[in-house]
C-alpha cells in the first residue's frame, strides 16, 4: 500500500480527493496514543466514500466498517489503551470483498474523495496522533462501483416491521445490533432469499466467512453464486420481527454498474502490457536458448526455453462484462 495523506486526530475531520491512478483498495489507519479514556471504535466517527457526487458509502460508521473487516478479511487491528497507544486499521475494498478483478480507475476528469468526520475522538482529553490514507494500486477493470448504504428499521416495541426500498443490484444485507430481532424475512424481486431466526443466520454468517470467532454482524448473503445475473435486481423486501423498542442498523451492499469505464480500463491495461512488450520487458516469443540450457534441449541444436508467452491481446486476470450482461 502507498501512502496518500495524513491529518492530525485533533482536527476532527478531513477531506481528501484520490489522485489518478487505478486502485483496488484504500486503507485508513488512526494511530496515536490515548488520554486518561480509551478511544472506542464508536469515536472513529464516520466515512464518506463519493465517486462524481455518488455516495459510495454515505456516512457509514468506522465501527460497522471494522466489524465487517473482521467478517470478511479475518482481522482488522484495533489497540486502544488509556494513557497507552490507539492503532486502528480499516479496510475499504474497490469493489465487493473477494473480487479481486475489480478496481477503482481515477482520471484527470474524475473526483474521488473521502470524507471523514471524527469530532467525538477529537474530543477525548489528552487524545494525540494521526489520520492516515494509503492506496492499494492495482491493474484491475473498473466493472462496477462497490456501495454500502444504511437503512435503519426502528421499532416502536415488540411485533413485526417490514418495508419495501428500490435499491438495485443488492449483493448483501448487514444486520448490526441485532439482539432484540427474532425472525428475518428477505426477499428480492419477489424471490424469498432469507426466512430463518437471527440466530440461525449469525451462525451461516460466521461459517460462510469462515471466521473463527463470532463477529457482532450478520451478513445476509442475496447473491451467493456470485455471479453478475444474480446480483442485477431492483428491489428488496425486509420484515423482521422484534421483541422490544430497538433501532436495526441495516446496511445495503450493492453495486453499480460501470460499463463506459470497463471499455476505458481494458484499453489502459492492453497499453500498458503493450508498452512492456515494446520495452523487452515481456518476451512476445519465447527464447531460444543454446542446447543443454533448458529441459528437452537438443543435443546437437538450440533448444526452447520455458519462457512464457503473452498475447498483448488477451488479459485473462481481469473480467470484462460483455453486451449480453450488460443488457440485464
Amino acid at each position: 500500500m502507498k501512502f496518500l495523506f495524513s491529518k492530525n486526530i485533533t482536527d476532527g475531520q478531513l477531506y481528501f480527493e484520490v489522485p489518478e491512478g487505478n486502485y483496488k483498495a484504500f486503507v485508513i489507519m488512526f494511530q496515536g496514543t490515548n488520554g486518561a479514556v480509551a478511544a472506542t471504535l464508536d469515536d472513529l466517527g464516520t466515512l464518506m466514500l463519493n465517486y462524481k457526487k455518488y455516495p459510495l458509502i454515505n456516512d457509514v460508521d468506522f465501527e460497522l466498517l471494522s466489524f465487517l473487516n473482521n467478517l470478511k478479511g479475518g482481522f482488522a487491528t484495533f489497540t486502544s489503551v488509556a494513557l497507552g497507544a490507539l492503532s486502528a486499521y480499516i479496510y475499504i475494498p474497490c469493489g465487493e470483498f473477494g473480487d479481486d478483478t475489480n478496481s477503482y480507475l481515477v482520471e484527470r476528469n474524475d473526483v474521488l474523495y473521502l470524507r471523514m468526520n471524527y469530532s467525538a475522538l477529537a474530543a477525548l482529553a489528552g487524545i494525540s496522533g494521526t489520520v492516515r490514507i494509503f492506496g492499494v494500486e492495482s491493474d484491475g477493470v473498473q466493472n462496477y462501483l462497490f456501495s454500502i448504504t444504511q437503512r435503519n428499521v426502528v421499532a416502536s416495541g415488540a411485533g413485526r416491521v417490514g418495508d419495501t426500498d428500490s435499491v438495485q443490484n443488492v449483493s448483501s444485507i448487514l444486520l448490526k445490533n441485532f439482539a432484540a430481532v427474532t425472525d428475518v424475512l428477505i426477499t428480492k424481486d419477489g424471490k424469498l432469499k432469507a426466512d430463518a431466526t437471527a440466530t440461525e443466520l449469525l451462525a451461516q454468517s460466521n461459517f460462510i466467512n469462515q471466521v473463527e470467532a463470532s463477529v457482532s454482524l450478520i451478513e445476509v448473503g442475496l447473491n451467493p453464486a456470485r455471479t453478475l445475473e444474480e446480483n442485477v435486481g431492483n428491489e428488496v423486501s425486509f420484515s423482521y420481527n422484534f421483541t422490544g423498542v430497538t433501532t436495526l442498523e441495516q446496511y445495503f451492499c450493492s453495486i453499480v454498474l460501470t460499463p463506459d469505464k470497463a471499455a476505458r480500463s481494458v484499453i489502459i491495461n492492453n497499453q500498458k502490457v503493450g508498452n512492456k512488450i515494446a520495452n523487452g520487458i515481456i518476451k512476445s516469443e519465447p527464447a531460444i536458448l543454446p542446447a543443454g540450457n533448458v529441459k528437452g534441449g537438443s543435443s546437437s541444436g538450440g533448444g526452447v526455453s520455458a519462457v512464457p508467452v503473452i498475447n498483448p491481446n488477451l488479459l485473462g486476470a481481469v473480467k470484462v462484462i460483455s453486451p449480453s450482461e450488460l443488457s440485464l
